[in-house]
């Protein structure tokens, strides 16, 4: 911000004096460099004018020199008074010329450089000595060839001397008049060399001194202008020069803005601010904790630093700024208000925020990762209790996904758990936040205003939501998930308690059929240490290879006679007891070992069957074995049901795998791509428990199937609901237009089994016809049959 403030006479004073040395400072270093370069010029021109006199001199020298070989011939051949006159006065201006030669020999610098390097024995003279009776020498010689040249010319024709000595002449007066000339040039050149550099000097000054006039006269009249509130400057300039920050600001007793400056302000005038008059809260955002602390402050009348702010500038830029102030007293210590400064941390702040983000978030999907759920539900906790309000926590676990990452690869499970992710923060909204432990857990806390039925509404909403088909690639997949709903205080009172009751509430709900959600309850802790029991029981006994296998009867409903059986697993312990297959199944799928078991129960199934009794005319009947979805996607199962075949002997003809409705809502090309390779060997297809859970009608189209199973609990009600008996005539009717067989399970009664017939139903199964049978029971059964003559006979 520019201010308009007043600074003293004395500092005026001040920049004026320094201004004007800096001045004369200027001055004298153009008036070295324009002596330098005079100097420069003069020697430059002195080199040329010596130059061109020895140039003169050793020309003239020379002509002399020919005149008088001339002379001398003449005087040989006409001796006379005028030519030995004549003779006479060249060899005088011969040793005239030679002395000045001399004389410009001694201030050469070529011979001063050669006395400088001399030996100490010599001198200049005898230096100068040498170079002449050199030059003498080199003068001799070619005086001898010119008297051999002219003694040859005055043999040859004496009588043009005269006018050759004419020429002569006149060549020398010829260079005398040339070496005039380039004098007079040089005299020329040395006046022009002082005009430029006059010139030269002229513009310097200009240059130099008129922007310092212009800035000086600028320099006076702000000066002049901020002597119309020096006092209140110079107090201010006092108190700002021990601070220095990118935002100064003054207040006054009530917190009214007086004065705002800084660099985050700097084009802001005085007369344009539209901070001066506001409060100092009305411009700058606090968090609680920093509005308490400025509270405390001001009551006290403290100084304080490091305060955290919000300040937007007129601009609208946004800036996080750390206050720090203090009290402003006048001459009689009243308070007047306070003054500070703001230093801009937008930078640190965002850096630090970055670095709480990396340690904080998950970095697969965004959310929370564990040691942030467990500091923010613990804070969470603390504050809800603190003011009597409730905690409530949702423990969250994705149903098969398991077998989708095995299935589709760790890049579609990374990516479907981005897109839960996702949907869960869309669909909590302002009611809470979530987190990611890891793998395919999900915590998500809620505000403490939701009741136990909201509870129940935001679970069924999170559950229909993630129920959706992901995108995933080329590919749709579906997902369900398992929820457990837990509230502080009412069920725990610490942390590591509340989410230990989420837990039990969620593994309730995965035993009790998955995709739904449990609110948690005292008793269910007793039954989570029963089911830990069991799942531990149930881990080793199929580590031990411990469980059972029986089979149940299959009969043709038109003959009454035995089609085959299907194989079910049972499971007694010496400490748990009898375990029904319903609840250690679930276990196994909640324990994640659904696959171990169900390749025990299809390897013993398969070597019974190949040891079942028969005959060239009763043939084996086939066995039925159930098969979990997690187990159709893992990788290779088709390998492992044809090692298990080859193992055993059985024929593929005589296997039928009864695949369970959650395979249904898998549409996955592996999935049926493992189902095709299956019915391919001859492995018989079907559906177990049809109609109920999430049967989807369009994928029969889908799946190769060979046959539908109609579920019990239609069977059970069919006599006295009409509308039970509607859809298995519904159901047997879709199986015969899509040329499959079907089957009821569950028959109890004979009335059950005459309404199957008259509805067409071919095949049943259940008490009514036989309980389970053990593997020596079936043995007996087949032999007997063998030993009859008639199916029936054996079924009556």
């Amino acid at each position: 911000m520019k201010h308009t403030g007043s600074a003293s006479p004395e500092a005026g004073r001040l920049n004026s004096r320094r201004l004007m040395q800096s001045y004369v400072m200027a001055l004298c270093l153009i008036a070295v460099f324009l002596t330098f370069s005079h100097t420069m010029s003069m020697m430059a021109l002195d080199s040329a004018r010596y130059d061109a006199n020895v140039i003169n001199v050793s020309g003239r020298q020379r002509m002399l020199s020919q005149r008088i070989l001339y002379l001398a011939l003449e005087e040989m051949e006409r001796p006379s008074e005028g030519t030995r006159r004549a003779l006479a006065s060249s060899v005088d201006e011969f040793s005239s010329a030679h002395e000045q030669l001399s004389g410009m020999a001694r201030k050469s610098t070529v011979l001063i450089a050669a006395y400088f390097s001399r030996a100490d024995s010599e001198s200049l003279d005898s230096i100068v000595q040498d170079f002449l009776k050199d030059a003498t020498e080199i003068a001799e010689q070619e005086l001898d060839r010119a008297g051999e040249m002219g003694e040859t010319m005055a043999r040859l024709s004496l009588l043009g001397t005269d006018q050759l000595l004419a020429k002569l002449e006149t060549a020398v007066a010829a260079h005398e008049t040339v070496a005039l000339k380039n004098s007079q040039r040089l005299k020329t050149l040395e006046n022009a060399s002082l005009i430029a550099a006059g010139v030269i000097l002229l513009l310097e000054a200009l240059f130099i001194f008129w922007p310092a006039l212009r800035q000086t006269r600028r320099a006076f009249l702000s000066l002049e202008a901020a002597n119309a509130n020096k006092d209140a400057a110079i107090k201010r300039l006092v108190e700002f020069s021990e601070i220095s920050a990118d935002l100064f600001w003054e207040t006054d007793v009530e917190g009214r803005i007086l004065y705002i400056s800084g660099r985050l302000l700097p084009d802001l005038s005085f007369e344009e601010d539209p901070f001066v008059g506001e409060y100092y809260n009305a411009i700058l955002g606090f968090g609680p904790r920093e509005q308490n602390i400025m509270r405390q402050m001001l009551a006290t009348q403290r100084p304080y630093e490091g305060i955290l702010a919000n300040f937007s500038d007129h601009k609208g830029r946004r800036y996080k700024i750390s206050l720090s102030g203090r009290p402003h007293h006048d001459a009689e210590g009243r308070l007047t208000g306070y003054i500070g400064v703001g230093d801009d941390v937008t930078q640190e702040v965002a850096e630090q925020e970055k670095i709480r983000s990396l340690a904080e978030r998950d970095a697969l999907t965004g959310l929370f990762n564990r040691h942030a759920f467990n500091h923010r539900l613990k804070r969470q906790m603390s504050i809800s209790m603190a003011s009597g309000n409730s905690t409530c926590l949702l423990a969250l676990d994705l149903d098969g996904f398991k077998a989708i990452n095995d299935t589709h690869g760790h890049d579609a499970g990374d990516e479907l758990l981005k897109q839960v992710a996702s949907r869960l923060q869309g669909k909590l909204g302002q009611r809470g936040w979530a987190a990611r432990l890891g793998g395919d857990e999900f915590m998500v806390v809620c505000k403490s205003s939701l009741n136990d039925g909201d509870l129940k509404i935001l679970a069924i909403e999170l559950n229909e939501a993630l129920a959706e088909p992901h995108k995933i690639g080329s590919q749709s997949l579906s997902i369900g998930v398992s929820i457990g709903i837990a509230v502080a205080p009412r069920d725990a009172r610490t942390m590591d308690e509340l989410v230990k009751c989420a837990d039990i509430a969620l593994y309730e709900a995965k035993w009790g059929g998955r995709s739904g959600h449990r609110m948690y309850d005292a008793k269910m802790t007793v039954d989570s240490d029963r089911q830990k029991e069991l799942e531990a029981g149930l881990r080793k006994t199929l580590q031990e290879d411990g469980l059972e296998v029986v089979f149940q009867p299959i009969i043709n409903l038109e003959t009454r006679t035995l089609s085959g059986f299907e194989a079910l697993a049972r499971w007694e312990d010496a400490e748990l007891g009898v375990i029904p297959p319903a609840q250690f199944v679930g276990i196994a799928e909640a324990g994640g070992f659904m696959p171990m078991l169900g390749h025990q129960i299809l390897q013993k199934a398969c070597r019974a069957a190949a040891n079942w009794p028969s005959s060239p005319s009763h043939p084996n009947p086939h066995v039925s074995v159930n098969i979990a979805a997690a187990e159709i996607v893992e990788p290779g199962f088709t390998k492992r049901v044809t090692s298990i075949l080859a193992e055993t002997g059985l024929e593929a003809t005589r296997l039928e795998l009864e695949i369970t409705n959650s395979l249904m809502l898998d549409q996955s090309a592996e999935a049926i791509n493992t189902l095709q390779e299956l019915k391919d060997l001859g492995i018989q297809l079907s559906i177990d428990d049809f109609g109920t859970g999430q049967t989807s009608l369009s994928q029969l189209r889908l799946l190769p199937l060979s046959r539908i199973k109609i579920d019990r609990t239609f069977i059970s009600e069919m006599t006295h609901d009409q509308n039970s008996m509607k859809i298995i005539r519904g159901m047997i009717g879709l199986s015969r237009d899509l040329n499959l067989s079907i089957l009821a399970e569950g028959v109890e009664t004979e009335r059950q089994a005459a309404l199957l017939i008259a509805a067409g139903c071919k095949e049943a199964q259940g008490h009514y016809f036989s309980k389970a049978l053990a593997e020596a029971d079936v043995r007996r059964m087949l032999q007997q049959y063998i030993a009859t003559e008639s199916r029936t006979q054996l079924v009556s």
